[in-house]
């Protein structure tokens, strides 16, 4: 009886360990941190519903940040553009585009673009102005570069 009851005392020791180690080492999913895919995408854009008419060239890409702006990218230097009144953006950070107020594509992320237009002073009013950030280029006509 005592060599069945020290049989019975080293399994059940055993068994605890093995839960002890399980539960070691199982931990639940991660909760996920937000990203730039889960900001909602948006553009600046200015109270003129028509191109700017200047015609300065801007060659570079779309790209976004962690806020879900969406602004030009050159070889080294982030441009913030700012599009006409109505103007929108649609898509997630993977893959967007900016259209005009009729629905027409305009720029598409993943394209080298020729963006026209020329530099300018910032104004506070303008939609989404708190992706403001470093340049200002008011957006004339764009195409592919």
């Amino acid at each position: 009886m005592a060599a069945q009851s020290t049989k019975l005392g080293r399994t059940g020791v055993a068994i605890a360990c093995a839960g002890a180690l399980v539960a070691c080492t199982s931990s639940p999913d991660p909760t996920p941190t937000p990203t730039s895919t889960d900001a909602e995408l948006r553009i600046v854009t200015n109270h003129t519903p028509e191109p700017s008419g200047m015609e300065a060239l801007l060659n570079g890409s779309l790209a976004t940040d962690d806020e879900g702006c969406v602004f030009a990218q050159t070889r080294d230097t982030r441009v913030t553009l700012v599009w006409p009144d109505g103007y929108s953006v649609r898509g997630d950070s993977a893959s967007y585009e900016v259209v005009d107020g009729d629905g027409v594509v305009i720029a598409k992320s993943g394209e080298e673009l020729a963006i026209g237009g020329g530099g300018g002073t910032t104004d506070d009013s303008w939609g989404n102005a708190d992706c403001i950030v470093g340049e200002v280029w008011i957006v004339g006509a764009v195409s592919r570069a």
